[in-house]
């Protein structure tokens, strides 16, 4: 059973990371009540096609720009733990 404890406003920090030119380059960095809504974040995106976006994100530093290797990490000061993610992904062929 999962234990629910509410989240402090500004507590929880959040930042990633994308590669770029074979450096980790910081994209986010802010506290989650930072988060934009889906619609917010999607009217910054210039081509918009053949894209996939889930969710509302922090503000990118330096504009929203596609990356194949992206690493995050969620930080909670109150009890000193982080929780981080890493994944990578391969452009597939356009194929209609």
């Amino acid at each position: 059973m999962a234990r629910y404890r509410p989240v402090a406003q500004g507590l929880i920090k959040f930042m990633a990371w994308i590669k770029e030119e074979g450096d980790w380059v910081l994209y986010q960095d802010g506290a989650l009540e930072q988060i934009l809504p889906l619609a917010t974040l999607s009217a910054q995106i210039e081509n918009i096609d053949c894209s996939a976006m889930l969710c509302g994100t922090l503000p990118p530093i330096g504009g929203v720009r596609p990356a194949t290797e992206f690493r995050a990490e969620l930080y909670d000061p109150l009890l000193d733990q982080s929780i981080e993610l890493q994944y990578r992904s391969e452009c597939l062929d356009y194929i209609s």
